[in-house]
């Protein structure tokens, strides 16, 4: 173990001498016995690395192999440069030239799930994953190269991200509502404490003095009569005493008026007893002079209520409308400008072993930085300079290295779809580079190939969002002459070889997308004579194609049919009318 730590610290291979079969095994089998429960986290073990590289190259592999399915598997990834450092130091020896498609997807992916929380600490583990990975052989560059531009990528938008500070407006203050509503409520609280206190007064419920007086009167004349009478007649009586009183009581007020009133006296069966006994006690108890104000139903006060509320905080209230947050940035953690030369110089070390791939990278590279220098970011203003410079090395590299067709093909494709795409470019940079584009699509090698890359180029001069808006450089007469041009290479192609039939279908498509986007020089006499052209085709091909285009034919005749029946409905539609223009008799 001592010497294992002294050959550790003089970083030199721990020994010359071979290890016996039994003993590569048994050590092989130690190392790997961990791997699956503790997977990344036998870094932490102490000598494993030491130990490992007393194994041969292929033992070190098969170990190297296990470690990156348990990372898979386990979804395991270095926490900073240090375990990343480790884990390169026994990944490295599986680098071979017999490397499988399956040793390059675990490595890739060890890549793209390199993450940290401090953005700096993360460039730093990309910067050594690039050193580290740049020795190993050719053929693994490009995709080793790629997911650590890609990470790098995704890096800048993290950064900018992070330096985007919204920041909340205040909001309006609502306290003179509150309050208004709070005196309201107090206002409403007191005057129906003031009209209950009113119902309640001993002066509101006491009986008038006349009242009292006839009372007191009333009750010495009975007292009187109970003497007079005898004994017998007093039970006799006693039940009249009160219908007698309430008879007086309930004639008072008629007597005043000088009427008098008599008590009517009961009959045998004691009905009107009984009325005369209900109607004494009404008129007995006292009438107020002064009657309380009657109480108003509680749904009168929420109405006035809701009146209140509505008058000082509802929808019809005048209140301060809110402002909208408002976006800052501050310096970012990395500068930008750092992270793009990084990307540009991890792109440009494949350039000559896989153009192609270069290509792709340059142009993903161009549209996130055009994307960046669309934001207000510190540094974004000069940002377009860096998106037209990364497009110029694409196009160079296109130039120099690029000398298959597929390839070159594949590659305007991607040129089209960036330039389109990009939105900060100045006009003239951006007329130089389309016009650069459309020259590289009419230098192609076929006609049939120049005819659909032309075709594809127009789009550049009459850009069109998805919602039918015209965005960026507009020049629609070069649009049509793009079109045009193709019309006579589709016809040259097609004389040459009939299977080229398709191409005048697609520029039938070409034509009617941009009569329907409004682009003013493409009119419905092109679409007319272009269909006239088609159906003349397919009748005279009809029967003639030989097996070899015999699909291509068919496929032709259907998209053809395709866009009639997409005339048709918008002809028989009422929102536009411009395509009732459009002639389709044969």
């Amino acid at each position: 173990m001592q010497a294992l730590t002294s050959n550790e610290n003089a970083g030199t291979a721990p020994s010359s001498k071979e290890l016996e079969e039994a003993s590569i095994t048994e050590l092989e089998k130690l190392l790997s016995i961990p791997l699956e429960s503790l997977s990344l986290r036998v870094l932490e073990i102490s000598q494993y690395s030491a130990l490992l590289a007393f194994l041969p190259a292929q033992n070190q592999r098969d170990v190297g192999m296990t470690l990156l399915r348990a990372m898979d598997s386990s979804g395991d990834v270095p926490k900073n440069v240090e375990e990343l450092q480790q884990l390169y130091n026994i990944l490295t020896a599986t680098a071979t030239t017999t490397m499988t498609q399956e040793e390059v997807s675990l490595k890739s992916k060890v890549l793209h799930r390199i993450h940290h929380a401090n953005a700096q600490v993360e460039f730093d583990m990309l910067q050594l994953s690039r050193a580290r990975l740049a020795a190993e052989v050719s053929f693994l560059v490009p995709i080793v190269f790629a997911p650590i531009v890609f990470c790098t990528l995704r890096l800048v938008n993290r950064v900018v991200q992070e330096s985007r500070v919204v920041v909340e407006p205040k909001e309006p203050s609502e306290q003179p509502v509150e309050e208004a509503s709070k005196t309201e409520e107090g206002t409403a609280g007191k005057e129906e404490e003031a009209i209950s206190g009113k119902e309640e007064s001993p002066a509101a419920t006491e009986p008038p003095a006349d009242a009292k007086e006839k009372e007191a009167a009333t009750s010495d004349d009975d007292k009187a009569d109970k003497e007079e009478k005898p004994a017998g007649e007093e039970a006799k009586d006693s039940s009249g005493e009160k219908e007698e009183a309430a008879g007086e009581a309930a004639t008072d007020g008629t007597d005043k008026e000088g009427t008098t009133g008599e008590v009517t006296k009961p009959d045998e069966d004691g009905a009107d007893k009984k009325a005369t006994a209900d109607d004494g006690k009404a008129a007995a108890e006292p009438e107020p002079e002064t009657k309380a104000p009657a109480k108003e139903p509680e749904g009168t006060k929420q109405e006035d209520a809701d009146e209140v509320t509505n008058v000082n905080g509802g929808e019809d209230a005048k209140t301060k409308e809110p402002e909208a947050p408002t976006v800052t940035f501050v310096e970012p953690s990395i500068p930008i400008r750092k992270l793009f030369v990084f990307v540009q110089d991890t792109i440009g070390m494949m350039s000559k072993s896989h153009p192609e791939v270069t290509v792709k990278l340059f142009l993903s590279s161009a549209l996130a930085a055009d994307g960046f220098a669309g934001t207000k970011a510190i540094g974004s203003e000069a940002f377009y300079q860096v998106t037209q410079e990364l497009v110029m090395q694409a196009f160079m590299l296109h130039e120099t290295e690029i000398q298959e067709a597929g390839a070159q093909q594949r590659c305007i494709v991607q040129m089209v779809g960036t330039l389109l795409a990009c939105r900060a470019l100045e006009k003239a940079d951006y007329e130089r580079l389309i016009t650069k584009a459309t020259q590289y699509a009419a230098k192609m090698m076929k006609k049939r190939d120049q005819c659909q890359m032309v075709a594809l180029c127009s789009h550049l001069f009459f850009c069109i969002t998805q919602e039918g808006e015209t965005v960026g450089y507009q020049n629609p007469q070069r649009t049509l002459e793009c079109l045009q041009r193709c019309l006579k290479l589709a016809d040259a192609s097609t004389t040459a070889e009939p299977g080229s039939l398709f191409l005048f279908v697609d520029l039938l498509d070409h034509y009617v997308y941009f009569f329907e986007n409004n682009n003013p020089v493409i009119t419905a006499a092109y679409i007319t004579g272009l269909v006239a052209l088609v159906r003349e085709h397919l009748e005279s091909m009809n029967g003639t194609i030989g097996p070899t285009n015999a699909s291509i034919f068919h496929d032709a005749r259907a998209h053809f049919e395709e866009i009639m029946m997409y005339i048709r409905r918008k002809q028989s539609s009422t929102e536009n009318t411009k395509f009732a223009q459009i002639s389709l008799d044969s």
